[in-house]
């Protein structure tokens, strides 16, 4: 199991309210690159995954439920919807 709890920025820690978080996937035929950002865009965690839809399920299931994600426009990336 992969652990990302290492590469979660602080800014995310002991915050009353869930804040709205926004992924963006960079989707390779091996590996995919995450980065995830906050509501004023500061980078909370960074990640490179297996292409593999459990690896992304992992790093999308630790964050709160208010969560957007975007993958770049190419051919391919349909088994990731």
């Amino acid at each position: 199991m992969i652990n990302f709890q290492n590469k979660i920025s602080p800014h995310l820690t002991n915050l009353k309210e869930k804040p709205m978080l926004y992924t963006g996937i960079d989707l390779h035929r091996c590996v995919i690159a995450l980065c995830t950002v906050n509501e004023n865009g500061t980078v909370v965690a960074r990640s490179r995954v297996k292409t593999d839809p459990a690896a992304i399920l992992t790093y999308f299931r630790q964050w709160p439920d208010r969560h957007r994600a975007a993958v770049e426009s190419t051919t391919g990336w349909y088994w990731l919807c």
